[in-house]
């Protein structure tokens, strides 16, 4: 059963829409990567996904309810939304806002038990930023930021794991390590995930399954080598490039010549 379902979805801030009856199936337990130019609607996209935005037309279905009818908290256990951008402007301390993936679980007759200071600490240390738990998130990097935010998703151990350009802030190092950070849940727990990304070397290194989109509409989904071919890519990106192999991988440079 597909858990998430995106049924003719229309979506218009007010001036124009933004997405244009996108209907989509997310495969389960799968990586499943968005791409697409800038201005077409991605990040749109995942915000009715998660329910942060209502549709004008058309609905998104969590396991066949309308995500607009699960209160908030419900919601946040299953899902786990690592945004473009944050910020948070307070003097916590790294390890506080890593904790803060716990408050789905944690109500006004339970607060915070060694359990959820194990899976923060879990979650620390496989990004990489354990040794800044004492830290003020003041005083860190853009980088160190983006590994925290995702360390705050891993420690809400949701079964959905929704991520807006995950590595857009990273250097080439944690950029790979996030990756295979984000296989190796996939591998463990099962868990779905939904990616936005904008290299398209990564996208074919790291998903299974690709949705394209361009002005709103939904141009293609499936296999990434299958998607990404020379003419889909010249006609969603308006661009040349050369795919090239190289012991057995394809990578996609632009064809500057």
């Amino acid at each position: 059963m597909t858990r998430i379902k995106v049924d003719g979805v229309w979506f218009d801030y007010g001036s124009g829409f933004v997405l244009r009856g996108v209907t989509l199936n997310i495969s389960d337990k799968a990586f499943n990567a968005m791409i697409g130019p800038n201005g077409s609607g991605k990040t749109t996209l995942l915000r009715c996904i998660t329910g942060y935005l209502k549709p004008q037309k058309g609905k998104v279905e969590l396991d066949g309810r309308d995500v607009a009818h699960y209160p908030a908290k419900e919601l946040a256990r299953l899902m786990a939304l690592i945004p473009q951008q944050s910020f948070l402007g307070y003097d916590f301390t790294v390890k506080d806002v890593v904790l803060m993936g716990r408050n789905p679980y944690i109500s006004r007759f339970r607060s915070l038990e060694p359990e959820d200071e194990r899976l923060a600490d879990e979650a620390m240390k496989r990004t990489e930023i354990y040794e800044l738990r004492d830290r003020s998130v003041l005083g860190i990097s853009g980088g160190e930021w983006q590994r925290l935010v995702i360390a705050r998703a891993l420690a809400q151990q949701s079964p959905i794991l929704i991520l807006d350009e995950p590595v857009a802030h990273l250097d080439i190092k944690h950029q790979a390590n996030i990756m295979r950070l984000v296989r190796e849940l996939i591998a463990e727990n099962g868990i779905t995930v939904i990616c936005v990304l904008h290299d398209l070397n990564m996208t074919l290194r790291f998903a299974d399954r690709l949705a394209v989109l361009k002005k709103g509409e939904l141009v293609a989904y499936g296999e990434p080598e299958k998607v990404l071919s020379h003419d889909a890519i010249r006609r969603v990106y308006e661009t040349e490039v050369k795919i090239l192999e190289m012991k057995g991988s394809k990578y996609i440079v632009p064809d500057w010549d």
